[in-house]
């Protein structure tokens, strides 16, 4: 479902809880920070799933068609597996998903995993947190916000990332307003080990107006 306003939730709502601060536009600490790749720079090698699978990629796709893979690992390559599996699973895309991109199109980042000759899709934060478990690496705290809805990569003062207690915090950028003025923020995210996604502080970064997507 689209989201047409941000929702204040409590920590007790789910592992996969995204909780905004009530205060806007305070200022960002850059201090310390490590630039942080773009999604499809990402290496999905290092991230220790909640159980094996045999191979699963990291896409972006729409509900009639895959866009683009985005990398992919697991215990097995891409060569090692079943034609027909592999066929099933390289045209799997779940009805929907949480992060929208392509507009005025829409598309969405999902994980296609294969287990077993079973195949799975995860196109949700709280879908996602179940396939990955703990968060153990800064992969895998990247994955999960681009799940929000936020864009990694770019220069330093717009995507980055430097250790803080009980895990990570995350320079990201998101497009907030599509029409006059087309607005993008930036935030300051502290991302748990549970997988809870705190919003610590955001500013507006751009705005074009007189423009629509």
């Amino acid at each position: 479902m689209r989201r047409s306003a941000y929702t204040f939730v409590t920590a007790a709502a789910t592992a996969a809880t995204l909780l905004l601060s009530a205060a806007c536009d305070t200022p960002i600490d850059l201090d310390g920070l490590t630039p942080l790749p773009d999604e499809a720079e990402l290496d999905l090698a290092v991230i220790a799933l909640a159980e094996p699978v045999d191979y699963w990629e990291f896409r972006i796709g729409s509900p009639t068609a895959v866009w683009q893979v985005l990398g992919g690992a697991g215990t097995k390559t891409r060569d090692q597996l079943d034609s027909a599996t592999l066929a099933t699973f390289d045209s799997t895309i779940p009805p929907t998903g949480s992060s929208h991109r392509c507009l005025p199109g829409d598309c969405f980042f999902y994980v296609a995993a294969i287990r077993n000759d079973s195949i799975w899709s995860y196109s949700t934060p709280d879908e996602l947190l179940t396939f990955l478990g703990p968060l153990g690496t800064i992969e895998e705290a990247a994955l999960l916000v681009t799940f929000h809805d936020f864009d990694l990569g770019g220069d330093l003062d717009e995507s980055g990332y430097r250790a803080a207690a009980d895990g990570w915090e995350l320079l990201v950028l998101k497009l907030v307003a599509y029409c006059d003025p087309i607005q993008t923020d930036r935030f300051l995210l502290h991302v748990s080990s549970s997988g809870v996604v705190t919003e610590r502080s955001r500013e507006v970064w751009r705005q074009s107006f007189g423009v629509c997507i």
